[in-house]
């Protein structure tokens, strides 16, 4: 009965944390050089391989790959950092 009333859809609170979270990291995508900024978007794309990406960047197939990783990870360097838990409602135990 009590699995019946209670929603699957996330809290108005979840929501905005949610979207806190997506603005944080669009802003770190920002601070990213061109070259990582661009990959990292074709990327979270979804739309291409990393063989077209590649292409349409005209690098090697590898330096792209490289290039996500990288961008990648100092994207997510930031996020967990100590300076991101001060700018926000964040706690890295609700993340």
């Amino acid at each position: 009965m009590l699995s019946q009333c209670v929603s699957a859809l996330p809290s108005p609170e979840d929501l905005v944390l949610l979207n806190e979270r997506r603005t944080y990291v669009a802003r770190s995508m920002e601070t990213l050089p061109p070259r990582l900024r661009t990959a990292l978007r074709l990327w979270c794309s979804g739309m291409y391989t990393y063989d077209e990406m590649a292409q349409i960047a005209r690098v090697a197939t590898g330096t792209m790959k490289s290039r996500v990783w990288e961008a990648r990870h100092e994207v997510t360097r930031v996020f967990q950092s100590d300076a991101f838990v001060t700018l926000g409602r964040f706690t890295r135990d609700r993340m």
